[in-house]
């Protein structure tokens, strides 16, 4: 079985891509992703990857910069890989108070 047949986009019909996102949906409603847009991809023919790419320069532009011109001082103490979180890095302030603004 070649690779791009394990991406379920190329697998299944219309209707269950239908009820998919439909569960997608439901799922994400009350979310900080219930608006973010759901994006089917084949792996396949790579016809889809342009709108995948849109989302994420739409969402690139849509989102306002943070302010990060302050250095927090901080010593890593411990650096890992979690699964299903990705890199995950802990450290102790050196200086400096975090508040709420």
């Amino acid at each position: 079985m070649a690779w791009w047949r394990w991406t379920k986009s190329d697998m299944v019909g219309q209707r269950t891509m239908e009820l998919v996102r439909m569960e997608a949906e439901e799922f994400l409603r009350g979310s900080f992703l219930e608006k973010a847009p759901l994006v089917a991809v084949s792996a396949k023919n790579w016809s889809r990857t342009w709108r995948t790419e849109k989302a994420l320069t739409d969402a690139a532009a849509d989102s306002s910069a943070k302010e990060c011109s302050a250095i927090l001082p901080a010593a890593i103490d411990r650096a890992f890989a979690m699964k299903g979180f990705g890199s995950v890095v802990t450290g102790t302030l050196i200086s400096e108070a975090l508040a709420r603004r």
